[in-house]
């Protein structure tokens, strides 16, 4: 046999594989394409090597032997073709999934708290979205932070998934110098910034500071969706607090502050707070009052004060009183309160019952349960801890209101007289907040708690306190599209083992499984020998 034929044989055998790996690299290259585009190395790279591999097929194949024509050849002919077809068929099918997957797919979270999801508040919000909305995560490397965060990067790709108008791109401090300072940030000082503006984050002629652009410190759900309502309804809506009865305010500043979380977490939502005074016979509550809020009111109400409360309740009203228990008669704060269906009573609550509350009777623990019950706590993320509250009962009376019970005690709960001599008023389960809807004629909202020490800086991030307090304020303002986005702490699953169990287990897996195996391979030998 000459040396020409023993090539051709030699070379025959690898046309089969050499038209796989064609097929294979021509794949690899479309995908690289159809990701990339144009500027994928990796596409090209591919297309070559299945230039090659097509090439060496068809030499090899060029040079095996023929075979006679038979009866068969037509036949196997129809095959091959169909064969060619349906792998064409086959390429095109996943380069055209692949393509679709990468602009419309769906992430599954099958974590226990949805960590991994966005909450229907936030796609509300994303569904108001009229302009496109450019995000860009600012970060500079360092020793301690070499790339982009990724839990910063999971959730913002939650948003550009979610909404065709959102678009994230992330910016390098070190190496696109030009384009940060472009940007004229305020606030970016090497830690991770996030700047959401309409404008595909070109500064402002303020510097930054108009409502079409937001620069975010603190990347989570919480503060890009706040941010997010602000770009979407510029106008802060106006919170008025009622003062001149002893009430806690947010607008106070200095040491005797108390209500400094309340008053971050409220102006991140958009809202503009503001002092109110009902004293004289001229004030009025303005017209673009928002809702007017109560916080822990020491001194009972004037006979005008109350007058003028209730007419705004019958127009339309949005009002929070939020109590604390007092030893000083409150007649008129408890009038405005019943007209509303809440009976506001003298004393205490302390709780018996060791399910219901938290290290000792006088705190309380408003069960979140089943927040089908009432609107207001969807955006309620935990249990609310209420120091000290004061009783509340619901009216049933048919006035054309709904008044709705959120929290309440056991059956166990008393109610005492604050004093040196403790003295019990009443027995049985109370209320500790409520809501009130007017759905007909003028529609008002309101809540009633019977506590505030709860929104103060000593208990407002703890459990579900601040979540409670927003979507409290939000549901009344009517903000029902986003009530409060509720944090999501992720959930460690663990495995509690006694010291029999963990002793079990370790022989079976360092004794008894590995010695099971020796002599299950030994019984194979000896039968096989």
């Amino acid at each position: 046999m000459s040396d020409e034929k023993k090539k051709e044989k030699l070379w025959a055998p690898f046309a089969g594989a050499l038209l796989i790996a064609a097929a294979v690299f021509a794949l690899a290259a479309l995908v690289g394409f159809g990701s990339e585009g144009n500027r994928s190395e990796w596409g090209w790279g591919f297309a070559i090597l299945a230039l090659i591999a097509f090439g060496g097929w068809f030499l090899s194949r060029g040079k095996t032997d023929r075979a006679p024509g038979d009866e068969y050849s037509r036949q196997r002919a129809i095959l091959g073709v169909n064969s060619i077809f349906s792998a064409l068929l086959f390429l095109v099918l996943v380069v055209g999934v692949n393509y679709i997957a990468a602009r419309r797919h769906h992430v599954f979270d099958l974590t226990g708290n949805r960590i991994n999801s966005l909450s229907d508040q936030t796609d509300k919000v994303l569904a108001t979205l009229k302009k496109p909305i450019a995000m860009t995560y600012v970060w500079e490397p360092s020793a301690q932070m070499r790339q982009v965060n990724p839990n910063a990067q999971a959730i913002l790709a939650a948003y550009e998934d979610a909404s065709d108008n959102v678009k994230v791109r992330y910016l390098n401090a070190v190496k696109d110098k030009l384009e940060l300072d472009a940007l004229n940030l305020k606030t970016f000082f090497g830690q991770p910034l996030l700047l959401i503006s309409t404008n595909d984050g070109a500064a402002g002629t303020d510097g930054g500071k108009d409502s079409s652009r937001q620069e975010i410190s603190v990347i989570d759900e919480q503060n890009i969706s706040s941010a997010l309502l602000k770009i979407a309804d510029a106008k802060p809506r106006a919170l008025y607090f009622l003062s001149g009865h002893g009430e806690m305010s947010p607008l106070q500043t200095g040491q005797g502050a108390r209500l400094n979380g309340a008053r971050g977490a409220l102006e991140s939502q958009n809202y503009a707070l503001k002092d109110l005074s009902l004293l004289g016979g001229k004030s009025q509550i303005p017209a673009d009052a928002s809702a007017v809020v109560a916080m822990s009111p020491q001194v009972d109400l004037g006979a005008s004060e109350a007058e003028k409360l209730q007419k705004y309740l019958a127009r339309k009203g949005r009002l929070l009183l939020f109590f604390d228990p007092t030893n000083k008669p409150l007649p008129r704060w408890k009038s405005l309160a019943a007209k509303m269906n809440v009976q506001l009573l003298d004393g205490v609550v302390l709780e018996f019952n060791k399910d219901k509350m938290y290290s000792s009777p006088q705190y309380l623990i408003g069960e979140l349960g089943d927040t089908s019950r009432h609107p207001l706590l969807r955006g309620v993320n935990a249990s609310v801890i209420f120091p000290n509250a004061a009783p509340l009962l619901v009216s049933t009376k048919k006035t054309g209101l709904q008044a709705t019970p959120l929290f309440e005690t056991s059956p166990m709960a008393r109610s005492v007289a604050q004093g040196r001599a403790v003295r019990e008023l009443a027995q049985g389960s109370f209320v500790i907040a409520a809501a009130i809807e007017r759905k007909t004629g003028n529609p008002m909202r309101a809540v009633v708690v019977g506590n505030a020490v709860f929104a103060s800086d000593v208990a407002f991030n703890q459990f579900g306190n601040a979540s409670f307090f927003l979507s409290a304020i939000n549901w009344v303002v009517g903000n029902d599209v986003l009530v409060s986005i509720p944090p999501k702490p992720p959930v460690t699953n663990s495995l509690s083992a006694g010291e029999v169990t963990r002793r079990f287990a370790i022989l079976i897996s360092l004794v008894a499984l590995p010695l099971g195996l020796l002599l299950l391979g030994t019984a194979v030998w000896w039968k096989r020998r």
